[in-house]
Order: C-alpha cells, then sequence, then structure tokens
C-alpha cells in the first residue's frame, strides 16, 4: 500500500512523527483586515491623486465650462433683449450685463446666486492663451447680433501643460462651437 493510504498512518511509527509536527490552520483576525481596510483606503484617498495627475482634466472641465457659459450668455442676451459681454482675459473669464466699455451689472450664476465669473484652475494659471483676450458682446446695441474684438470670428484657446482645446464665436450670429 502507498505511504499516505488510512492504513499506513494508523502504523505506530508515523503516528509518533506526526505527534511532532504541530500544524494548525489560522486565518486572520477581523482587527487585522479592518487595518489593511483602513490602511489601503487612507492610500487611496491620499496618495494616489499626487501619483494621478488631474490637471488635464481639470483644464477640460474648466474649457467646457467657460465655452456652455458663453453659450448661455449668448441666450441671456437674446431672451432678455439686453446687451450681455463676456471678457476673456489670461485668467479667467467674466459675464456682466452692458456692451464694451460700459458694463453695468454683473450677470448672475443661478446656481450659486454670485457674479458669474470663472477663474482659471489654481494649478493651471494663466490658462487662456494671450491671443483670446477681449471682448465679446452678445445682442450689441439690442441689435441681435454679436460683436468680436475685430468683427472676425474669434477664438478662445484653453491651454495648459499637454492640453489645448479651441472654440469660436462667430461674430454676427453669435454661435459658439468647438474649432
Amino acid at each position: 500500500m502507498g505511504m499516505h493510504d488510512a492504513y499506513s498512518l494508523r502504523r505506530p511509527e508515523y503516528r509518533r512523527a506526526l505527534a511532532f509536527v504541530n500544524i494548525t490552520i489560522r486565518g486572520f483576525t477581523m482587527i487585522e483586515l479592518i487595518m489593511v481596510v483602513l490602511i489601503v483606503s487612507a492610500l487611496a484617498v491620499f496618495v494616489l491623486p499626487k501619483l494621478v495627475d488631474v490637471s488635464l482634466f481639470r483644464l477640460a472641465s474648466y474649457a467646457d465650462r467657460i465655452q456652455n457659459a458663453t453659450a448661455f450668455a449668448n441666450r441671456l442676451a437674446l431672451a432678455q433683449r439686453r446687451p450681455v459681454a463676456v471678457t476673456f482675459a489670461t485668467t479667467g473669464v467674466s459675464i456682466a450685463y452692458g456692451s464694451g466699455g460700459a458694463i453695468s451689472l454683473p450677470v448672475v450664476d443661478p446656481s450659486s446666486g454670485l457674479a458669474m465669473s470663472l477663474n482659471c484652475p489654481s494649478s493651471n494659471s494663466p490658462c487662456i492663451a494671450a491671443g483670446s483676450t477681449g471682448v465679446v458682446t452678445f445682442n450689441a446695441n439690442n441689435s441681435g447680433t454679436s460683436q468680436t474684438p475685430s468683427s472676425l470670428p474669434f477664438v478662445v484657446t484653453v491651454t495648459g501643460t499637454g492640453f489645448t482645446q479651441n472654440f469660436t464665436i462667430e461674430p454676427v450670429s453669435g454661435l459658439v462651437r468647438k474649432s
């Protein structure tokens, strides 16, 4: 018969040999498992964002936000039948009622109740290319048309390290589109 069959393990010489071997099967305690989960969670919360660069996502989100805010300003100007000016600076965008240099009241953000101003993400300021600065007025002179700084399509470029996104504002219609 084989060495590990049931009969051979009953033999006295094998029993004496197995008596000195203390085999215990043990698992992890609940406290050990909880501590491992806590350590892994802490690493995920505090260390992982430092390892993964999220600045590209912030810039892409910011570019989409100012494109949508510009389109909102166009719709707001036409719906309220008053001029709305969008001022593009290298560090952000602000939206106010009025045209050109005669800006009167800031447009209120419906979600926050504060003046509508979108600043570049702090890690990527300035983020609007210098060639994209100026004032675009929607519903200029209550004519339903839009004025851009050069009477040509106005291209806004949001840029950062490894990221560039453009959108264009058409001079007459005020159409805001990705370019």
